[in-house]
């Protein structure tokens, strides 16, 4: 049953992201924030939850049992879909909602419009390519190799704690600090050059099998260089979307993106054991560094800059972008996770 379950819950969670994504850019204009640290905000959440929530599981499992805390979960999610359903100001909802209201095609033409767009858009096009490279290779980092490398190298499951604690609590600081003087940053150096460094420092220093305390400051590092990723890669794409067509594009966004991360991981194990870890690793370094460098040469991402983020802030909430009850209720599905 378990199994079961958590593939209904990864299904109604891509539901909810899409819907919370779609719902951002008109409640970040309402509120005079910029853009990035709205998105700033939305990730710092989530990274929040990643941090505490698993030692907060811990302490309830000693206490209440593993059963009773699954339970403590139900009421996590259910109070996110309260607040959502009851914040998100209904007025928004109704300005021009017949722009927003769905499209009356199935789910294949939706999804296909979605794609027919962020495929005629070299922009949103380029980062989604480099966000699903960048799915490829970082998801069996963390589910497949740090796990073996904890075991051969390390020989504890502390070790694996802290290595991805580390991670976890610098992407946090990297977020916030992000969404403090994100709005003054350039978007395209910003995004690109902590992306390269990120994959240079994590995976180099893994490939150099330095001390453990070594690898928790690499790890930490790693993380903070991560924090404007996310919050730029949301920004650009609200930017360049339609509003009648943001759920769609997430929607798509998220689906190309997230496609391969099932066969990158059983990739990654398949040549952990044929070439070995070190070597392993120092392969999806070179690959990662590889595609970074190359997209710095892409023309269609210096478009990233053209509206600045300054200008953004101030611009007034146009009356297409409300956002509808359909996104919201989807929202709620996963609120602020």
């Amino acid at each position: 049953m378990l199994p079961i379950l958590a593939f209904v819950l990864a299904s109604v969670n891509a539901q909810g992201d899409t819907g919370r994504l779609a719902l951002l850019p008109i409640l970040a204009r309402e509120a005079a924030v910029a853009p990035e640290r709205a998105n700033a905000v939305d990730r710092a959440a989530a990274r929040s939850g990643q941090l505490v929530g698993p030692v907060l599981a811990g302490v309830l499992i000693a206490f209440i049992g593993p059963s009773n805390v699954l339970f403590v979960n139900v009421a996590t999610f259910v109070t996110s879909a309260v607040l959502v359903l009851f914040s998100v100001p209904p007025s928004i909802e109704r300005r021009d909602i017949e722009l927003r209201q769905p499209s009356g095609q199935r789910y294949g033409a939706d999804l296909a419009e979605g794609l027919r767009f962020v495929l005629s858009n070299r922009l949103v096009l380029g980062m989604v390519l480099l966000a699903t490279v960048g799915n490829l290779l970082d998801v069996p980092l963390l589910q497949v190799v740090l796990p073996v490398y904890a075991s051969e190298v390390f020989g504890s499951p502390t070790a694996l704690g802290l290595l991805m604690g580390s991670f976890a609590g610098g992407a946090l600081l990297g977020t916030i600090a992000f969404g403090v003087i994100g709005s003054r940053l350039p978007r395209r150096r910003t995004f690109l050059g902590s992306w390269l460094l990120l994959a240079v420092v994590v995976y180099g220093g893994l490939v150099l099998q330095p001390p453990l305390p070594v690898l928790v400051v690499v790890g930490l590092t790693g993380g903070l260089l991560s924090g404007p990723i996310n919050p730029i890669i949301l920004t650009v794409v609200q930017a360049e979307t339609p509003p009648q067509l943001l759920g769609r594009v997430f929607g798509a966004l998220t689906a190309v993106a997230q496609a391969g991360i099932p066969f990158g991981a059983a990739i990654i194990g398949l040549v952990i054991e044929g070439a070995g870890l070190i070597e392993t690793i120092a392969g999806m370094g070179v690959l990662y560094v590889l595609t970074l460098t190359v997209m710095f040469t892409i023309p269609a991402l210096r478009r990233m800059d053209a509206v600045s983020p300054a200008a953004a802030a101030k611009v007034e909430p146009p009356m297409e972008a409300a956002p509808t009850p359909q996104a919201r209720a989807c929202a709620t599905m996963k609120a602020g996770l």
